[in-house]
């Protein structure tokens, strides 16, 4: 009998104010279902204060994944960034259905400069995209809308291998050889060496 092959889940997310057309949405569609020793799960979130993180917990539950990557666009011009954390903090500004929250906490238990970190090697992953020719930064800041709050709340999910965040440039999928497709196929190329050494330990 053949082992069970890993899993990794693979988020983007839909449109918003600003953002009709999230490139995320189609770079996660694209992706092939194996890829670096995993199956590949894809889904797209929709960017709602109230259903995000929900659809997210439900869609962790019924893949069981040993990774989970979200996906998201950034603020950055030509180059994508990968979170090395979420903050407890939200700005509160429309989402999609034009529903607002109170800026502040995201967990009001919790102070304001309250952080979760990404449980990965993020500067090594950085540093081995760069050398393969990939525009990528460590980022220290994932924002205060609904990436960083979604993230927030994912990295407690407990996925086995750890949750996390990678930001790409805006503007319209360019199909299979578009430059934030192939990083991120890079990228998940690379978390299986994370989830190899994360069972080692």
């Amino acid at each position: 009998m053949q082992p069970e092959a890993d899993r990794i889940l693979v988020c983007g997310f839909g449109a918003f104010p600003g953002v009709t057309d999230n490139p995320t949405t189609d770079l996660v569609r694209s992706l092939p279902w194996r890829l670096g020793g995993f199956n590949v799960h894809r889904w797209v979130l929709p960017v709602s204060w109230q259903d995000s993180s929900a659809w997210l917990r439900r869609r962790v539950r019924a893949v069981s994944p040993h990774l989970l990557l979200l996906t998201g666009v950034g603020s950055r011009e030509g180059c994508a960034q990968l979170e090395s954390g979420a903050d407890n903090r939200q700005n509160g500004q429309p989402d999609v259905q034009g529903d607002m929250l109170l800026p502040g906490p995201i967990d009001p238990r919790r102070k304001l400069t309250h952080r979760k970190s990404c449980p990965w090697p993020v500067g090594d992953l950085v540093e081995g995209l760069q050398r393969r020719g990939h525009l990528v930064e460590e980022s220290s800041d994932a924002g205060s809308y609904l990436c960083n709050h979604t993230l927030y709340q994912a990295l407690d999910l407990g996925v086995p291998a750890g949750t996390g965040f990678l930001h790409v440039r805006g503007g319209g999928y360019e199909g299979l050889g578009d430059p934030r497709r192939l990083a991120m196929m890079e990228l998940i190329r690379s978390l299986h060496l994370v989830l190899r050494l994360n069972r080692e330990r």
